[in-house]
């Protein structure tokens, strides 16, 4: 009884953090779903499921989803891939140089993001940018774009930005992984004469597993957090072709001072986020 009373008076501060600035805005964010308010003074007009009606009718707001899911999709599940295979090539007894790769990789991970929307979008992006001059430069300026002003070719750009700068971050997970595989297994599959292929399928993949749904659970919230690196690039431009729930939900909480509207687009979020983690934690866990 009392190393449990300890242990709980050790984690009172931190529950009580969390309670403060993570419980409760998150419960007064449903709350203020249900009203109509334009947040200034605490005059609320309460509507209901308007606000839910009205998002689940709002064009704009599924083509935000589709860029969440695509992103996720497109972007961080190759993130997932590359991160594994760059952490299986730096695990490599016979990799050299390994320090400086594993850095290199890295290094974008600790970038803030509104810089590199600012390096991407002024310097790679723009017009007279890096990759259009490259481009000009190999003889295929057919191939030139406005790409952040393209609709047609926005996301993709988008997410070429995202996997660059979080594949750093998945490799180093999926690094701490491999080191906590037994090396008595690779030694035993050496002697039974398996290749190095068949040790990363038959004793690699299957000994991360989770540690990969983890992947799996961390960029899907990672993606539907997703705001900075979109509205420093693009704003949700042109025309909300690169709008995500993020950027959508603050033009119209705090430009259209639709607070209501906004927290009911916060709640849909943390919903979708919520089940789809619940779901993936189940499976690691090994429940049916």
């Amino acid at each position: 009884m009392r190393e449990k009373t300890f242990c709980y008076l050790i984690l009172m501060p931190t529950l009580l953090m969390m309670a403060v600035f993570m419980l409760y805005p998150m419960i007064d964010t449903v709350v203020i779903s249900f009203y109509k308010w334009d947040g200034i003074g605490t005059s609320r007009d309460f509507i209901g499921l308007e606000n839910y009606n009205r998002l689940f009718s709002d064009p704009i707001i599924w083509v935000a989803l589709k860029n969440n899911f695509l992103l996720y999709l497109a972007g961080a599940l190759p993130q997932i891939v590359l991160g594994f295979l760059f952490a299986s090539l730096l695990e490599s007894p016979l990799m050299r140089f390994r320090k400086v790769f594993q850095t290199a990789i890295f290094l974008p991970v600790t970038l803030p993001q509104v810089g590199v929307a600012m390096i991407w979008g002024m310097y790679i992006y723009h017009p007279l940018g890096l990759l259009n001059q490259s481009l000009e430069g190999l003889g295929l300026g057919y191939l030139t774009h406005q790409w952040l002003g393209s609709p047609d070719f926005v996301m993709p750009a988008i997410i070429v930005t995202a996997i660059w700068m979080y594949t750093g971050f998945l490799m180093v997970i999926f690094m701490a992984g491999m080191e906590g595989v037994p090396l008595s297994l690779y030694e035993a599959a050496r002697i039974d004469g398996a290749n190095a292929w068949q040790r990363l399928l038959h004793i690699t993949i299957p000994s991360l597993r989770e540690v990969m749904i983890i992947a799996l659970v961390l960029t899907f919230m990672g993606t539907f957090k997703s705001f900075d690196l979109i509205f420093a690039m693009t704003t949700g431009g042109p025309g909300h072709t690169s709008d995500v729930v993020g950027t959508y939900m603050w033009i119209e909480t705090f430009k259209n001072t639709h607070y209501g509207y906004g927290a009911a687009t916060a709640t849909l979020t943390m919903a979708v986020t919520l089940a789809f983690g619940l779901y993936l934690m189940k499976k690691m866990s090994g429940k049916q």
